[in-house]
């Protein structure tokens, strides 16, 4: 994906976080990134994290739809909108019962 306010490429790379008294995750995080030249090493690429969003449970998949990554979070599809430096709140959640989708 690329952000919106630039053409710099991004990748999308979701968590959730373990404890062993649940049974479906009930946090995570999406994280956005893209990669900078090493100054020191000019075959080297750098991470830089850009921006970080929670999110209430396993991201189990992600997507980018023109802007916005669209992301499987426990039984919901959630629709965020990417502007250099933020995601913003979701403009979609929708829970699907997991049957539903193909």
């Amino acid at each position: 994906m690329s952000a919106a306010d630039n053409q710099e490429s991004c990748f999308c790379l979701g968590t959730f976080i373990y404890k062993s008294e649940e049974t479906e995750p009930s946090s995570g995080r999406l994280l956005l990134f893209t990669a900078i030249p090493d100054l020191l090493k000019k075959s080297s690429l750098n991470l830089l994290m850009l921006t970080s969003a929670e999110v209430n449970g396993c991201v189990y998949a992600l997507g980018a739809v023109g802007h916005n990554i669209v992301a499987a979070v426990n039984s919901a599809v959630s629709c965020l909108f990417f502007s250099f430096g933020m995601l913003s709140t979701p403009c979609i959640d929708t829970a699907l019962p997991r049957g539903d989708i193909e």
